[in-house]
């Protein structure tokens, strides 16, 4: 799976694409002193030619971006998401912070993948609880993730998928 690569946040349109394994290389091997402003940008949600509109969208990646801010316990955090079955991979942010990525279907449509989004961000609240808080900016599926650095990556080779969908209102 390719995944669009974006030089700054206020960049409109990639300048490539890297492999999920690609970026995973990247965040085990890069220096953990370099600044926000310098760090690549990752859309996980979804891809597109065109730019990072949600119109734009081509197609969804099966794949949601949870970002944990206000670690209070982040290795319990990292080792709460390395024991669910559907994590495809977890690493501390470069502010000590816990990401993680999550596999979901591949979803058709924003609606779809903002409901099944919001659930999965409701289960895992419970599960978090007062150890760090969901940053749920990430329930935009163009949403840009910078490059953080983990040299021990968690990376789950044969994740599950989570199917869990809240169903649209009438």
């Amino acid at each position: 799976m390719k995944l669009n690569i974006y030089k700054n946040r206020l960049q409109k349109e990639h300048f490539t694409t890297l492999s999920i394994d690609e970026i995973f290389h990247l965040i085990r091997t890069n220096r953990g002193d370099t600044p926000k402003n310098e760090r690549l940008g990752v859309v996980y949600a979804s891809t597109s030619l065109k730019g990072r509109k949600h119109e734009d969208i081509d197609t969804y990646t099966g794949i949601a971006f949870i970002d944990v801010d206000n670690c209070r316990r982040p290795t319990f955090v990292k080792m709460l998401f390395q024991e669910l079955d559907c994590t495809i991979a977890c690493w501390y942010s470069s502010s000590g912070n816990v990401h993680a990525l999550i596999k979901i279907p591949v979803c058709k449509s924003k609606d779809e993948f903002k409901r099944r989004y919001n659930l999965l961000v409701k289960d895992l609240k419970e599960e978090i609880d007062d150890w760090g808080q969901i940053d749920e900016i990430t329930t935009n599926p163009t949403q840009l993730a910078f490059m953080s650095s983990d040299a021990e990556i968690y990376i789950n080779d044969a994740p599950t998928t989570y199917n869990g969908i809240y169903m649209p209102t009438p």
